[in-house]
């Protein structure tokens, strides 16, 4: 007879720890490379998006704040903008 141990499964799309987790790691990636990549030799079209880039990547830490702040509805506002 075996002895088996059924670990409940969790999805990590539901996995609000993980997804932070990750978001804050991704997020940090995102910045670095930013950073390394500089704004020389840029064209005018590539400063615009870089500049939107680290907007989105603003936002989504505002809304990482407001989510472990428990002030969903505000990160939801925040998120549709």
């Amino acid at each position: 007879m075996t002895n088996t141990v059924t670990a409940r499964a969790v999805s990590l799309t539901t996995n609000l720890d993980h997804q932070i987790e990750q978001a804050s790691e991704l997020r940090k990636l995102a910045y670095e490379v930013t950073v390394a990549e500089g704004l020389r030799d840029l064209t005018m079209a590539q400063r615009i998006a870089l500049t939107m880039f680290c907007r989105g990547l603003q936002t989504h830490e505002a809304i990482e704040i407001l989510v472990k702040q428990k002030l969903v509805e505000d990160a939801r506002v925040l998120g549709s903008t």
